[in-house]
C-alpha cells in the first residue's frame, strides 16, 4: 500500500512538473509571441517615420523650387524693368538732343533773318 502510494505520489509529483513545464513553455511562447508583436510595431513605427521624413523632404524640396522659382521671377521683373528705365533714359536723351539741335536750328534761323534785316 505504501508502494502505491509512493507510486500515486510519484505520478502526481510527475503530472505537476509536466504541467508546470507546460504553463512555462507557454508563458515562454508568450513572451515570444510578444516581443514578435513589439518588434513589429517598432518596424511599423519606423518605417511611418522614414515616410514622414521623406515627405517632409519631398515638401521642403517642392517648396526651394517654388522660393527658387519666385526669385527668378523677381530677377527677372527686375531685369526688365532696368531695361524699361534705360530705354527711357535713353529715350529722354535723344529728345534733349533733338530739341537742342531745334533751338540751335532756331537761334541759326534767327541770327540769319537778324543778319538779313540789317
Amino acid at each position: 500500500m505504501e508502494l502505491e502510494e509512493e507510486e500515486e505520489e510519484e505520478e502526481e509529483e510527475e503530472e505537476e512538473e509536466e504541467e508546470e513545464e507546460e504553463e512555462e513553455e507557454e508563458e515562454e511562447e508568450e513572451e515570444e509571441d510578444k516581443e514578435e508583436e513589439e518588434e513589429e510595431e517598432e518596424e511599423e513605427e519606423e518605417e511611418e517615420e522614414e515616410e514622414e521624413e521623406e515627405e517632409e523632404e519631398e515638401e521642403d524640396e517642392e517648396e526651394e523650387e517654388e522660393e527658387e522659382e519666385e526669385e527668378d521671377k523677381e530677377e527677372e521683373e527686375e531685369e526688365e524693368e532696368e531695361e524699361e528705365e534705360a530705354l527711357k533714359i535713353s529715350r529722354c536723351t535723344i529728345e534733349k538732343i533733338v530739341c537742342d539741335v531745334n533751338q540751335s536750328v532756331l537761334l541759326n534761323y534767327n541770327v540769319v533773318i537778324s543778319a538779313a534785316t540789317l
